[in-house]
């Protein structure tokens, strides 16, 4: 009996680009980009910089890509994840300043406050779907015990994601000025660029290392929340019953939202409680870049409308929101002020976060 023409399984031919799919409307990482991404990632991971440094040990790195100062941290030293970890502009450093605070206390918070970019080194066994695949087209040979790496972008106010084209030539223009400075770092101890506090070494544009302060980040100035007057009129003409407090407050849960094949938004939302009875208004849903204000300000006027009823004062955690809502307050004739505690609101939002996000409760 003849037998069976041999059939041999050829591996595809790599993509000129990756992730058209998920980046769908956006520049995909190219395949010389992602390879040259590749082989920087691996030469940091063969360094290991973790057995010196420390995440509090930024580089700061221009990037003539993006025209923005970028914040590398080393990750590692507790010896549980280990990655780079580039933290963009000002927003990025307000957001690795809030982390190292204490500020951040749930999934949700931290990837609300992240502008960053990330390569990760995990297991091989870890790695799966669209990452493994990418690793094959790019030369790996997929040896079982090794760690591999993952590439990740987080936007505010959205889950990690695959890098665009642009963002993957960041994070590889980041990752090798790091290596620069460690390798400097290691030559010999002269080249001790933490030896005081916000003193971090500063690669230029131009390749050149020297330590330099790291700048304060600006306070973002809150947005008022925008006013419509057929809607107020409507209140202050309308019979509604007195309440004492209303609390009032916004926040985002680690839920994620969007199709399998698209970037995940946070769940976020706002709610207005009665601060003595602990009843829940009709709370309001927003997407990440939605005005903060404007969402606090629909979530207040909901209340009011839906209960027939006028706080006689609406007390938010924050002084940004009590500046977003003082126009609202004084069109109301209803003061707005900032209290120590929300408990009643407190309360509310742990059940609906329990209820929608039990992951998202916990530490990041």
């Amino acid at each position: 009996m003849p037998r069976p023409p041999l059939i041999r399984h050829r591996h595809k031919p790599a993509p000129e680009r990756f992730f058209e799919r998920e980046l769908a409307g956006e520049e995909a990482p190219s395949l010389a980009t992602m390879q040259s991404l590749y082989r920087s990632s691996g030469e940091i991971l063969a360094r290991e910089p973790w057995q010196t440094m420390n995440e509090a040990d930024l580089v700061m790195v221009e990037d003539p890509g993006s025209n923005q100062m970028c914040f590398c941290s080393i990750l590692g030293a507790m010896g549980e994840v280990f990655a780079v970890h580039v933290h963009l502009g000002e927003a990025g450093y307000r957001g690795y300043l809030k982390l190292h605070s204490g500020e951040v206390e749930t999934t949700g918070e931290f990837l609300a406050a992240q502008c960053s970019l990330y390569a990760e080194f995990e297991r091989l066994s870890r790695v799966k779907g669209l990452d493994r695949a990418v690793l094959q087209h790019l030369g790996d040979k997929l040896k079982p015990g090794r760690r591999v790496p993952i590439f990740r972008s987080i936007r505010t106010g959205y889950h990690p994601w695959h890098l665009t084209e642009g963002e993957a030539r960041t994070l590889d223009h980041c990752v090798r000025a790091v290596i620069q400075v460690w390798d400097q770092f290691r030559s010999g101890p002269e080249a001790d660029y933490w030896t005081a506090p916000d003193l971090y070494p500063l690669v230029t544009a131009g390749g050149e290392i020297r330590q330099a302060p790291a700048p304060r980040p600006a306070t973002p100035m809150p947005q008022a929340a925008k006013l419509d007057e057929k809607r107020l009129e409507k209140l202050r003409s309308a019979k509604l019953r007195p309440r004492k407090v209303l609390q009032v407050d916004h926040f985002y849960g680690g839920a994620p939202i969007g199709e399998a094949h698209e970037r995940k938004m946070l769940f976020r939302v706002a709610m207005a409680i009665d601060g003595e009875t602990a009843f829940a208004y009709p709370p309001e849903v927003a997407a990440p870049q939605d005005s903060t204000g404007d969402l606090l300000a629909r979530v207040v006027l909901k209340a009011m409308e839906t209960g027939r009823v006028r706080p006689g004062e609406i007390q938010v955690r924050r002084a940004e929101f009590e500046v977003t809502l003082e126009g609202l307050g004084r069109a109301l004739g209803i003061p707005v002020r900032v209290a120590e505690s929300l408990p009643a609101l407190d309360f509310a939002k742990g059940q609906l976060m329990r209820m929608m996000d039990p992951a998202g409760m916990g530490p990041p």
